[in-house]
């Protein structure tokens, strides 16, 4: 259940990041608390796409349905993802594509191991990543920092904003970027030093990431 679970995940941070909250996602691998944690993400995803759909002007409404009718298939996006990143070598690979409303989803994931370091990164074509953004792009430029964690937001350019995270307890170095207002790419080190993920971002051809929705 390793795809269902990182979708239901995304789905209940899409509604968390629109309300203004957080959740730590939690380390549960049976499939009965998976399969429930998947119902009420699904469930709040739901509540979230009412609240979301009256909020929405007819402009962001006609972007969404355009993007549902010409959501990327996950093995598109999947290669477009490097077999080998410098120092990595790829162990695994996976991909989805869900079709549900505003919430449809293709997600392609690429798993790479470096000794004892671990990386995955993941593309996805979301329907809401740009409502996603702007609710990025109103916060502003912010930073947070305290003894578990750093958090700041992650400019690349004027088509790819996002945010970088370090983890000092788990040694996890995470970066999500938004890439013209539509794919949402994320980079997750493990037992990583501070910007590992962010040099893993830099060595990916994120420009030609873009012209897919081109």
């Amino acid at each position: 259940m390793k795809t269902t679970k990182m979708l239901s995940n995304v789905l209940a941070a899409a509604v968390l990041v629109a309300c203004g909250g957080h959740q730590e996602p939690e380390n549960n691998d049976e499939d009965f608390n998976d399969a429930i944690s998947a119902m009420s993400a699904l469930g709040s995803a739901a509540a979230g796409a009412m609240e979301a759909d009256e909020a929405m002007t007819e402009e962001q409404k006609e972007t969404i349905e355009k993007i549902e009718d010409n959501l990327l298939n996950y093995k598109v996006l999947r290669a477009t993802l490097p077999d080998k990143i410098e120092g990595f070598e790829k162990v695994d690979e996976d991909g989805e594509t869900i079709k549900m409303g505003a919430f449809s989803i293709s997600q392609a994931t690429k798993e790479y191991k470096n000794g004892d370091k671990k990386l995955k990164i993941e593309l996805l074509d979301y329907a809401l990543a740009s409502t996603m953004l702007n609710t990025l792009k109103s916060a502003g430029k912010m930073e947070v920092e305290n003894d578990e964690k750093y958090h700041k937001s992650l400019n690349m350019n004027d088509n790819m904003f996002g945010w970088e995270e370090y983890n000092f307890k788990n040694k996890k170095s995470n970066v999500g970027l938004v890439l013209n207002d539509r794919l949402m790419l994320n980079v997750e080190v493990e037992n990583a030093d501070p910007e590992d993920a962010l040099k893993i971002v830099k060595q990916l051809d994120l420009e030609e990431l873009t012209e897919l929705t081109k």
